[in-house]
């Protein structure tokens, strides 16, 4: 993750820096950054995903669960309108599910989902991907892809985003999947409620943010999880 800090000095915001431990001091906090020290009154994590141990307890509340992406070639603009009428973005409903959608230009197919619960090999998951978008639309079995990409989004064990504070540091974080809607919506929602302005009041600091006895920040059942999701869904085709 990185560290943003913002001064009313000339210069004041820093990117790239990534931040390594966080402890109260007074007045506030300090955060121990790859570039330095920072000092600062109110600290707000947006690291969703990426929230780790040396961060505090919010890592006990969301879980890091990688999403892996491929783009096709180039196609014929009417091949991609034939498979995605509208380009329309679509998600599906398995427990495993895959999303996709146009590219912004129309001439290529963007296909996304949890071909792991842990990041494997590239090759892996490529592979996992081809065969997941093979058996959706079977004209692009074979198609060359020529990008792929991965990151981690982050979610909650209640399913739901969350905005507020634990332990003094404020928090938006645990999209669980929606984060290109959420994020933006409920980081200006947490910006007012630093601000005490009462507009900053939201469903999503209201609803509960649960941990797990067994979860302490290291996501160590993540490969069983996985391996549960490919048995439901092997189960699952073998009923249709």
């Amino acid at each position: 993750m990185t560290c943003t800090a913002v001064s009313t000095r000339p210069g004041g915001l820093q990117g790239k820096c990534l931040v390594q431990n966080i402890e109260r001091s007074s007045g506030g906090f300090t955060l121990h950054t790859s570039r330095g020290i920072v000092r600062a009154g109110v600290v707000l994590l947006a690291t969703n995903g990426y929230t780790t141990r040396s961060l505090g307890r919010l890592s006990h509340h969301v879980l890091p669960v990688p999403s892996f992406l491929v783009a096709t070639r180039e196609l014929d603009e009417n091949i991609v309108l034939d498979l995605i009428p509208g380009r329309r973005m679509i998600v599906e409903t398995r427990q495993r599910h895959c999303y996709y959608r146009a590219s912004p230009d129309g001439k290529r197919i963007i296909f996304g989902g949890r071909a792991a619960l842990f990041k494997p090999s590239d090759a892996f998951y490529e592979r996992q991907l081809r065969t997941l978008m093979g058996g959706i639309f079977p004209k692009l079995r074979g198609v060359e892809l020529t990008h792929r990409w991965w990151g981690k989004t982050g979610f909650t064990f209640a399913t739901l985003p969350h905005v507020g504070k634990l332990e003094g540091i404020w928090h938006a974080m645990g999209y669980c999947g929606n984060g290109n809607s959420m994020a933006p919506w409920l980081g200006y929602k947490v910006a007012l409620q630093i601000l005490d302005d009462p507009e900053g009041d939201t469903a999503f600091a209201q609803i509960p943010l649960p941990t797990r006895w067994y979860y302490n920040g290291h996501p160590w059942f993540m490969p069983l999880a996985d391996l549960r999701f490919r048995l439901h869904d092997f189960v699952a085709n073998l009923a249709r």
